[in-house]
Formats: structure tokens, sequence, C-alpha cells
């Protein structure tokens, strides 16, 4: 264990220009964890000058494949020319918990206190103590996100972390879904500790209310939640597939492969993780994995129905996110119509037998389990990891499965793999074409107390002619188009169809 600022000899150069005029406003973020890597690139792409940035996470180890913390912040020289004003930037974002984090941005109500209040949350937001201890790594070179830049920094690791004051301002804020769809009893957070007790869980919100009016953008569309004016904004749509730990991706390919799949070439062998080769699961069922009620949970008992010839153990591991989760609330719309309207035609109450109460919480499916997982790394590391974890003991099948963003397509959940849904794998090139259509619609929320450099981070990151904007950003998993259909704040967005219940262009 070391303090950077003591052995580090770039922390040591970034330290000397905080001597400057100017000294460095940390910017605080929160929320998503599905598109860390995209705020990783746009803040290292946009505004760091080469061989000057600081890389600081709550990692317990140096992945090979790249910085995997669920809390990070980024400290570095901005570029000259670029409108940052401090000598050093200083960015933090924390994922842990998931998208509802972003409503700190929030300066109405009673949100940013009831984030940070541990009896209800358990997951303050935090940042990264810079002062260490932390791990140093130096000369630490890796790609953000898969085929995106490739950086050298110093990585700091295994870093302590600092919790925010209830004071403190969240200058932006990510959601995987729109904002509405928080208010929904299986997609708002819940109490610390409500989830596995047995019992009815227990909402968050409703204790944040008390009497203060959140201004959900459904009952007040002009209001927003209290945010800077054109806030939330959406940004770019998120490519999710269906991801499957080693285990289950190869019986998987084994089973299709000897049946003569058509979605599997015959040329393929098993093992070999890639777009072509990947094993498919149908958008049916994996409804009927997560699905708690009858008749969409005939898979919670076994994961044999997968198979034409099923393997002698058949344990499945659901590594779903937890509520309060922009994940979970695309995995609650697409697969389950959550927070749809009645009358979509695939999915839909009555249709397909889901109801409203379909994926309240429960410590199990069947005789299968669920792992309840606060970032998208957690569930990642379900996927990937063939032992137990604190997050509880691995199946004996070693087959898991789980929703994750594809911008971690690749060396970010080796050995396991995404599965084709329906036949399509999940790509950049098929989802702007219309074949494949998991995906939801990115939201940045922005404070409206936001001032200096935060308050221009937000500008750029609505800047129409920056390419690194994120309205105009394109890496892996992220196509820069509105994708959910979820258009505006107004109360009629609930009986549009384009996600809810699966896609509708199949």
């Amino acid at each position: 264990m070391t303090n950077p600022y003591k052995l580090s000899a770039m922390a040591a150069a970034v330290a000397m220009a905080f001597a400057g005029q100017v000294q460095a406003q940390t910017i605080y973020g929160a929320g998503a964890s599905a598109v860390q890597k995209t705020v990783k690139n746009l803040v290292a792409g946009k505004y760091c000058s080469t061989g000057t940035i600081l890389y600081y996470d709550n990692a317990t180890s140096a992945s090979t494949s790249g910085p995997a913390g669920t809390v990070f912040r980024i400290n570095c020289t901005p570029i000259a020319g670029v409108s940052i004003t401090a000598s050093t930037l200083d960015v933090s974002y924390d994922t842990t918990g998931g998208s509802w984090k972003a409503f700190a941005t929030s300066n109405g109500g009673n949100m940013m206190p009831a984030i940070q209040d541990a009896t209800l949350n358990a997951n303050p937001i935090v940042t990264i103590n810079t002062a260490g201890p932390c791990t140093l790594t130096t000369g630490y070179t890796a790609s953000f996100i898969s085929g995106g830049t490739v950086y050298t920094f110093s990585y700091e690791y295994n870093c302590p972390l600092a919790t925010l004051a209830t004071t403190d301002t969240v200058t932006f804020g990510l959601t995987d879904v729109e904002p509405f769809m928080f208010d929904n009893v299986v997609n708002e957070p819940l109490v610390a500790n409500t989830w596995s007790t047995g019992g009815t869980p227990s909402q968050i919100f409703p204790a944040v209310e008390g009497g203060v009016t959140i201004n959900w953008p459904e009952s007040n569309p002009t209001a927003g939640l209290g945010e800077k004016s054109g806030f939330p904004k959406p940004v770019f749509g998120v490519v999710f597939g269906v991801a499957a730990s080693n285990g289950l991706y190869t019986a998987l390919q084994n089973d299709q492969l000897a049946t003569s799949a058509t979605w599997i070439p015959s040329s393929c062998t098993v093992g070999t993780v890639s777009a072509a080769c990947a094993p498919s699961i149908t958008t049916s069922q994996y409804r009927s994995i997560i699905g708690k009620t009858a008749p969409a949970n005939k898979l919670n008992n076994s994961a044999a129905p997968l198979f034409t010839t099923a393997p002698g153990t058949t344990t499945l591991e659901l590594a779903r996110r937890d509520q309060g989760s922009g994940t979970n609330g695309g995995v609650n719309a697409y697969f389950l119509s959550q927070g749809c309207s009645v009358t979509t035609a695939l999915g839909a109450p009555g249709t397909e037998g889901v109801s409203v109460a379909q994926l309240l919480p429960a410590t199990n499916l069947g005789t299968n389990q669920i792992t309840y997982n606060a970032s998208t790394t957690d569930v990642i590391q379900r996927l990937t990891l063939n032992t137990a974890t604190t997050l509880g003991a691995f199946p004996s099948s070693g087959f898991v499965i789980g929703v994750v963003s594809e911008e971690n397509d690749g060396s970010k959940i080796a050995p396991a793999g995404f599965l084709k849904l329906d036949g399509l794998y999940p790509t950049n090139t098929a989802a702007t074409a219309g074949r494949y259509n998991y995906m939801s619609e990115e939201n940045l929320h922005g404070n409206t107390n936001a001032s200096g450099d935060g308050s221009q981070l937000l500008a750029d990151l609505i800047n129409a002619s920056d390419t690194f904007s994120a309205i105009n950003y394109t890496g892996t998993g992220i196509v820069g188009t509105r994708v959910t259909g979820y258009a505006g704040f107004a109360p009629s967005i609930l009986t549009r169809s384009d996600l809810c219940g699966g896609s509708r262009s199949k």
C-alpha cells in the first residue's frame, strides 16, 4: 500500500498543478453503472492531456481488462484550449446502487438527504479519497471500453471511499431509463436490508416524499425533478444483452451445435466466444427465467427447458440488478411490460400472464437462486467467477445468467459471453439497423446549482457540435439515437409500446 502523492511521479506533477491560480473543483457525478466506461471515455477523451491521467477506483485488484471499480475518480491536466478553467480536472463518479442516484442532482424535496441516509439506502453517494492509501500501478495501459482509445495512465486501485455530505452538489447523473420508470413498485429503490427478509419490501420514495412533492414527470411534466432547466436530457441509446457464464454459454453452444440450430453456424466449435458462434436464448425464455408468477415462471426451477438435451445438473443463478437500477428498469419493461400500457401487444398483462406483481423481489426463484447486485460490475463478477463470492455460493452447474450493457463486450466479461437474443447478437450495427432492439434511452441529469467547471461539463455533454458530447458519442454499445420511444414526460408515454414487452419490429 502506498500514498500516490508521495511515490508517483505523475501524481507529483499533478499536485504541483494545484499550486496554480485556479484550483481543482471536484465535479461529482452518480448514477448508472451500465455506462460507466462511456463516462470515463468521454471525460478522458474530451479533456485530458496525454500522459497526465491519474485514475483512482475502489477495485480490489488491477484487472488486466481495465479498471473495474464501482466508484472512480479521474484527475488530469486539461488539454490546451478546452473549456475547463482549473489547472487540474477532477471528476468523480459513483455507480454503486445504480441509476436512481442520479436524482441527487435534484434540488427539490428530500432526495439528496434520503440518498445519503444509510438507514434508508445501503449505498449513499461516495467518492474516492485520493490521499489513499491506495495500491499504485504506474504506466497502466488500457482501453476504458472495448475498441475505444487506449490510454496510458497511473492507476490507483483499492482506494478508500469518502461519503458525500447532504449539502454537497452532485453536478451530473445518468439514468438508463426515463425518470418516471423509477416511480414503480418493481423499480423503486428499496430501504436497506428489506429485499431478502421474506416480507414485503419497503420502498424508499414514500419515505423520501413525506409530504414533499418530488414532481415525478407524469404528474407534473414541466417540473421535472427540480433540476437544471432542460434536464433530464435524453442523450444516447444503450444496447443491452443477456450474458451467460462460461459454463452456461458452452453448454448451450454444445446443445445447439448438436441440434443444428439455425442461429449458430456448424463451423463453430464449443468454447468459441464470438458474435457468430454465440448460442441463442429467446425473449420468452428469459421472461420465463425472471418471471415470478405463472405462466411466465416455467424456468424458475431448472434451466433444463433451455436445452434439447439437458445436461445432468441444471440449477441456474439469475444475477439480477437491484431496484433503483436503470438496467433493472429496462429489464422489467422489455421482458415483463412493467411501467407499460396494458394494451401493448406482446408480453402485456392478459396476453402473457404478466401481472403488476410479476417481479417483486424474492430470495429465490423455485429451486434456482437470485443474487441481488448493486452494480454492473457485481453482475459481471457473478458471470465470470466460477467460485463463491460475498454475494453467495456459485451454482454447482456453473450456470449464471444476467443482463449487462453491451459496452462490456469482449474481455470485460470473459470467459462469460453475450447470448444471441432471438438469434440476434447485441451490436451497434444490428441496433441502428433495427434488427436488434433491446435498447434503452440514457438520460443525463444536471443540478441547477452547478457552477464553474461543473456547469461547463454539463454544457459540453449536450453540445451538439462536439464530437465528445454525450449526444454524439457512439462507442461500443452506445448508439447516438433515442431508442426506447419514451418520448417526453407527458402521461401519454405510459401508452407507448416501442420497448415494452419486447420488440415490436421483429
